[in-house]
């Protein structure tokens, strides 16, 4: 999904619509019955990627709509909670968002008289509010935005953000009123504010607030929409509270550049992910012991209870290539084999003996990137069942092997 940090290129709202468009289209297959590799070729017929890329970018949507979960799209926002805090699923744009988040925010702390945290970023709004606010208090406060005009709320509730602040910095010092080297770090955004308030410099920085860091046409329009019910707003409730898979890896990028979300609730969203891209890996499952069967299979779809259809045997191997791959090296009944296709071979004994004595667990190990046998090895004799320990090892793993890869 096209996304950029900071502040150097705004997603825009066409595109990030776009991105909406795509998780509709989505629905729409899914509803006709085809799996995630027949939805990810369709689209390849659609948009200039390859399958198996659009494979991996459609995982959560599809995943989402596994789960019989409403997921957003252009159309549909999202609001959901997890832990205590409340994310706007909206494919709505860098500037959009932002000038959505900072009207709701302004909104909600007014009238609950709490404070609020905000993050977004192109296709999610997240808030933090501790007590009395929750995921239908956002959406009264979505649908009141839709009936007024925002414009004056906007200008309001942008001079309460720090964006204004080094806005108003900037264009204090372009028109000479403080020192260049003028340190402000001890400084108050009121205090700040109070000395300009009224004066051109005041109104330049307002201008250059609702003109760069904020959309506030789109912004209308999307109200508008939601006025007239072409966009709908739905409460997502979840089993036990969790985040949703799309919310997940929004949360995820989020916590990269802030610290609002604390770190042993950042874990939770991480083991969280890292369990689901996991559990929709693809392995080809072949038996080392009569070699005739071989097949591809999602993670999450291997029996607890792992054994050949042909011979019975345990003996199975977890290998991360093709089926076809794998059918052509064993038409060669072991002579002509290149090191490439001898090294798939060996790989097959070394899984299969992992699998032979650990089960489902040792592919779900195995399925980590780039995991080898041993490292799989070390993580199934620590740990016997899929527990959150369990899958920070494997990302533990993954980790190690991305330095050596590096390093």
């Amino acid at each position: 999904m096209p996304s950029w940090v900071g502040e150097e290129i705004p997603v825009p709202h066409k595109v990030a619509s776009e991105v909406g468009t795509i998780r509709r289209r989505v629905g729409e297959l899914y509803g006709e019955g085809k799996k995630i590799n027949g939805i990810a070729q369709t689209l390849s017929q659609e948009y200039p990627a390859d399958p198996k890329t659009l494979e991996r970018a459609i995982s959560e949507t599809y995943e989402q709509y596994e789960q019989g979960l409403p997921v957003p799209n252009d159309h549909l926002l999202t609001v959901e909670e997890w832990d205590d805090f409340i994310i706007v699923n909206s494919h709505l744009g860098t500037l959009v968002n932002r000038t959505l988040a900072r009207l709701i925010g302004h909104l909600l702390s007014d009238e609950a008289g709490v404070s609020v945290g905000i993050q977004q970023d192109p296709y999610r709004i997240v808030f933090q509010a501790v007590g009395g606010v929750d995921a239908n208090d956002v959406v009264k406060m979505v649908r009141r935005l839709s009936e007024i005009e925002v414009d004056e709320v906007a200008i309001t509730a942008s001079k309460r953000t720090g964006l204004f602040k080094r806005r108003l910095v900037h264009v204090a010092r372009r028109f000479g009123a403080i020192s260049k080297w003028t340190d402000f770090s001890s400084i108050t955004l009121r205090q700040l504010a109070k000395s300009f308030e009224g004066t051109v410099i005041m109104d330049e920085a307002v201008r250059e607030t609702l003109e760069r860091d904020m959309d506030i046409p789109h912004t209308k329009e999307v109200l508008q929409a939601i006025a007239r019910h072409e966009i709908q707003l739905k409460v997502v409730k979840t089993v036990a509270g969790e985040a949703t898979p799309i919310a997940r890896i929004g949360l995820e990028r989020i916590s990269r550049k802030t610290d609002l979300i604390p770190t042993e609730k950042l874990g939770q969203i991480l083991v969280g992910s890292a369990k689901a891209r996991i559990l929709n890996e693809v392995k080809t499952i072949v038996c080392t012991n009569c070699w005739k069967y071989v097949e591809m299979k999602r993670v999450k779809d291997i029996p607890a209870t792992m054994e050949c259809p042909e011979c019975g045997s345990k003996t199975l191997a977890a290998l991360a290539v093709s089926d076809e791959d794998v059918r052509k090296i064993l038409s060669k009944n072991g002579t002509h084999l290149s090191e490439r296709e001898k090294n798939v071979l060996s790989r097959a004994e070394e899984t299969a003996k992992l699998v032979n004595k650990y089960g489902r667990l040792a592919v779900y190990t195995l399925a980590g990137r780039r995991v080898t046998p041993e490292a799989a090895a070390d993580i199934l004799r620590k740990h016997r069942k899929p527990t959150n320990g369990f899958y920070e090892a494997i990302m533990e793993a993954e980790r190690e092997a991305l330095k050596e890869r590096f390093w």
